[in-house]
């Protein structure tokens, strides 16, 4: 029961998170690691211009009283780093989305530090056993991540995340839409999601513009499986909300064009300049 009860703790954790390594074409950005022992603080870390994301999970809702300490230790410990990286073109001038970096960081001596399964930094090593397993797992979930749609100044990191909606924990795919202004180089990032369980017709209605450099205090909800309803013995998470952020209301058309972008058969070319469209004239 032990065994079983701290796989499904791992699994529900990392869900939360998710990546693949992409491969850019000539002008368009990239997905990649943040490289180990990289201090993402209240600076942006060298060769990256751009913080679009760090999530601080805190346990805040649901069956808290029935974790184990060091289970709610963990649950607490990891942080998800998204960063970006703005360039002007040689030739042009123009700015362009050079690359997008995914990553988990620890807070270790005052600040927060990445690490992957194979850091041997003193950060790393401060990990007990069970972060340690927790930590492997985290980047094998990692793996189910990946860039959908991409250009010099746009892309889409589409990533699986587990969140409450009603009374219950749902599967879903966080969708962040990067988009950059080829004359001032300022990125935008919106959020987007959609159910990723059958029947998965539910889909959002409107998109969120997070803020810049934003630094998430992550609520987390917490819900126990129960032996004969009494002895739990394994748990899921997920996130309470969404992020925070200004809502932009969207069209029939739009969610339809989104939520196929999303599944891979739509256009990403016309979704930028629908996201373009909406940044103009709904920031009016």
């Amino acid at each position: 029961m032990i065994s079983y009860g701290v796989n499904r703790l791992i699994y529900g954790l990392f869900l939360l998170i998710g990546f693949v390594p992409s491969a850019a074409s000539a002008g368009e950005p990239g997905l990649v690691l943040v490289a180990p022992g990289t201090v993402v603080g209240k600076k942006v870390p060298t060769g990256w211009t751009n913080l679009v994301l760090k999530s601080i999970p805190r346990l805040a809702t649901g069956d808290l009283g029935t974790l184990p300490a060091t289970s709610a230790r963990t649950a607490s410990l990891f942080r998800t780093v998204i960063l970006a990286n703005i360039a002007p073109d040689p030739t042009s001038g123009r700015f362009q989305l050079a690359k997008v970096g995914m990553g988990l960081c620890i807070p270790f001596e005052g600040q927060d530090e990445v690490v992957d399964p194979e850091s041997v930094s003193p950060a790393a090593k401060s990990l007990g056993t069970i972060d340690r397993i927790v930590l492997g797992e985290a980047f094998r979930e990692l793996n189910r991540g990946r860039l959908i749609a991409q250009g010099p100044t746009f892309a889409i990191y589409r990533a699986p995340t587990t969140m409450l909606m009603g009374k219950g924990h749902h599967k879903i795919l966080l969708c962040y839409v990067l988009r950059v202004d080829p004359i001032s180089g300022a990125l935008t990032t919106f959020l987007w999601w959609t159910l990723d369980e059958p029947p998965a017709k539910l889909v959002a209605k409107s998109l969120v513009q997070l803020a810049p450099d934003l630094q998430l205090d992550c609520g987390i909800d917490v819900r126990a499986t129960r032996v004969f309803g009494m002895v739990p013995v394994s748990w899921s998470f997920g996130m309470a909300a969404l992020p925070p952020g200004r809502t932009l209301r969207l069209a029939v058309e739009e969610v339809a064009l989104i939520e196929r972008v999303v599944r891979d058969a739509g256009s990403s070319e016309e979704l930028e300049r629908i996201m373009l469209a909406l940044e103009s004239t709904k920031s009016q």
